[in-house]
């Protein structure tokens, strides 16, 4: 049981690492497009708020959502993906 625990605590740990890094390339290509949070989320058919938290490391979009914000952003949603 330990074990199972101290698994269960490391994939959460590398899933918040990879929500954060997703929320960082996510501001960082929308600024170097000069496009800010509210433009983008509108772009994206997605709520400012959602968009906040997904910028923030808070959010976890599904796969379609990921797209959206690729399309809004003009790059390949694979993109955001890359460690």
């Amino acid at each position: 049981m330990a074990l199972a625990r101290k698994r269960q605590r490391e994939f959460e740990r590398q899933e918040k690492a990879f929500l954060k890094t997703l929320g960082k390339k996510v501001a960082e290509y929308a600024a170097e497009r000069s496009v800010s949070v509210e433009r983008l989320a509108y772009e994206a058919g997605v709520s400012k708020g959602y968009l906040y938290d997904i910028v923030k490391g808070n959010g976890n979009p599904s796969i379609i959502v990921l797209q959206r914000i690729a399309f809004a952003l003009e790059i390949q949603p694979w993109t955001l993906l890359k460690t």
